[in-house]
């Protein structure tokens, strides 16, 4: 019986793996702008310090604005829907850099709607799908790949801004834009062939900035003689009283376009491949419990509840926060006990934590507004990042116990 259960479980699993892999293989083809291009080794994220990653870039930001960096990692739309500061009055920006962006229906509307209220929207890509071209009124060129050769990378229109070419030799996207609305697109900036790749365009109050190639900012370029100068004459063209500047992590691994039903059972059933891996899945289930359901064990025995004593407590709460290093439900725990104390003391409305809450609070409590402002802004990090590291939960830590102390 034992010998029948394992040949069984051998099959399945080999015929489920061979599904899945085609299953990704047909998922990742999909939707794909540029699907003749190559893939490349463009990381571009935050903590990479390989070639072509994002550290350099993600180091000098801070020291070009004046309000705190934040770091995203969902989408967009999500991102817009629980930012508070994302809808205020004071300006933000929005750096998103990725090989190639993918956006969604919700993505796209919702990035129309933060420019247009005066934000501004940074995006570095070597490709973006036909929605979001089709959102801002423009169309690219592919002018493929240049994989070495130490030649012209980036130029930039304004020759007052010194150096204004720059050169590395290393791989560089040589697309462009081939069609925009020039009554409100700018040329800001070239690639080798003198095409435009960098232009701002306005919408409403605020400019989205496009950028074609994305490696002048990957750590090989940025290293490079003078080169971080082009980093800083293209943030140099954006507002200097931002806010707060987010920078976008979710993007750089999405391999195609976002459908609004992913969450649901029917993207299960859209290719042929992840039916019969479905299916699969389910028949080796079947079989499990048919061959299983004989077998024999022994009753658990009942293990006794701990007692809930002060010392148990402790120790338990010691597990969960330092064994573990839960730093982000510490983070939130410290928030929503934030929230209901200023509710308890200054009955106050905590459901929408924008500006005018912001100054009601610090009337009330006899707190600076840059005070408030800190420990709020810090809120909206912990709602939208998947992790937070011991010196953001430091400063956090410190911002709440200064408010309460003072407060006392």
């Amino acid at each position: 019986m034992k010998k029948n259960v394992i040949i069984f479980t051998i099959i399945g699993l080999a015929v489920l793996l061979g599904s899945l892999l085609l299953a990704s293989l047909a998922y990742v083809g999909s939707d794909t702008p540029g699907t003749d291009r190559r893939e490349r080794p463009l990381s571009l994220a935050y903590r990479n310090k390989d070639v072509y990653g994002g550290y350099m870039a993600h180091q000098l930001l801070p020291g070009l604005f004046k309000g705190p960096l934040l770091t995203v990692t969902k989408s967009f739309s999500r991102t817009y829907e629980n930012a508070t500061h994302m809808k205020s009055v004071e300006p933000t920006a929005y750096v998103l850099l990725a090989n190639r962006l993918y956006t969604s229906d919700a993505d796209v509307e919702a990035m129309k709607m933060y420019v247009e209220a005066g934000h501004q929207l940074f995006i570095a890509a070597s490709d973006v799908d036909s929605a979001f071209m089709d959102a801002f009124n423009f169309s690219i060129k592919d002018g493929g790949l240049r994989e070495r050769g130490h030649g012209l990378t980036e130029e930039f229109v304004n020759s007052s801004l010194k150096p204004s070419k720059f050169y590395y030799p290393g791989s560089q996207a040589n697309g462009s834009f081939d069609a925009v609305d020039t009554a409100v697109t700018n040329v800001l900036g070239l690639n080798a062939n003198g095409d435009p790749n960098f232009v701002r365009i306005t919408r409403g109050n605020g400019q989205l900035f496009l950028c074609l190639n994305p490696y002048v900012f990957t750590n090989y370029f940025l290293s490079r003689g003078t080169n971080r100068h082009a980093l800083e004459h293209m943030m140099a063209y954006m507002r200097e009283d931002i806010s707060t500047l987010y920078w976008d992590e979710y993007y750089k691994h999405q391999t195609s376009r976002p459908t609004e039903d992913f969450s649901n059972w029917s993207v299960l059933m859209r290719y042929p491949a992840m039916r019969w891996a479905f299916m699969l899945a389910l028949l080796l289930l079947l079989l499990f419990v048919l061959f299983e359901s004989k077998r024999r064990q022994r009753i658990i025995p009942v293990k006794p509840p701990l007692a809930n004593t002060s010392l148990e407590f402790v120790k338990t709460l010691g597990a969960l926060y330092f064994s573990h290093h839960n730093n982000l439900n510490l983070a939130h725990k410290m928030s929503t006990q934030f929230l209901e104390y200023v509710r308890n003391k200054y009955n106050l409305n905590t459901s929408v934590l924008d500006e005018q809450f912001i100054h009601r609070l610090s009337r009330k409590s006899n707190h600076s507004i840059e005070e408030v402002s800190t420990i709020i802004r810090m809120i909206d990090h912990v709602r939208l990042t998947s992790s937070l590291s011991d010196q953001e939960l430091t400063s956090f830590y410190k911002s709440v116990y200064h408010f309460y102390q003072k407060t006392n």
